[in-house]
């Protein structure tokens, strides 16, 4: 008898330990304590780690693909700008209309005495051209704004064969500026 009464109470413990942590781990009254229920708690905790593994791969790729989209963009601008001094290609500011010379285009050596370009938005004073040959001043003055505050004119020196770097900066009335930029040639 005293060793059926001693079976009882080592399985009652058994049960109340196995009970505690069940409820340790928030599954009683889901039929914890059995095998088949241990098991399927190993299972969706296995699959909980994998899905979050998973949920964290995909922010860690989806931060290195926005990463190398950020270097792409970085490195096209870069390009972009080189070309625009390499080729004379133009990198026109917002309300940029027109200019004479026009990009790219040719004149005979000393024929262009002005650089004129136009806008559709009245420019503020802080406006400015650069022009540039082989990487020295060609500007003989002040630029100026004229034609009722929506064209900027600087005077140059073309006297001499070569590709001529204009850049400016178009200021507003608010004090917002944007630059550009355009290419022109002189030929003998």
């Amino acid at each position: 008898m005293y060793l059926m009464n001693n079976h009882r109470a080592v399985k009652a413990s058994r049960i109340l330990l196995i009970a505690a942590g069940c409820l340790a781990v928030g599954l009683i009254g889901a039929g914890c304590g059995d095998d088949d229920t241990a098991k399927s708690a190993d299972k969706d905790s296995a699959a909980m780690s994998n899905k979050d593994a998973a949920t964290k791969q995909e922010a860690m790729d989806k931060k290195a693909m926005e990463k190398d989209a950020m270097e792409k963009d970085a490195m096209e601008k870069d390009t972009m700008e080189k070309d625009v001094m390499e080729k004379g290609k133009s990198v026109e500011s917002p309300h940029f209309v027109s200019s004479n010379p026009a990009n790219g285009s040719s004149a005979p050596v000393g024929s262009v005495t002005n650089v004129t370009i136009d806008f559709d938005f009245d420019l503020g004073k802080a406006s400015k051209i650069a022009v540039t040959a082989g990487g020295a001043d060609m500007t003989t003055g002040a630029t100026k704004i004229v034609g009722d505050n929506l064209q900027l004119m600087v005077p140059v020196n073309t006297s001499k064969a070569s590709v001529y770097d204009v850049a400016y900066t178009a200021c507003w009335p608010d004090g917002s500026c944007h630059d550009g930029s355009f290419s022109f040639t002189a030929a003998a």
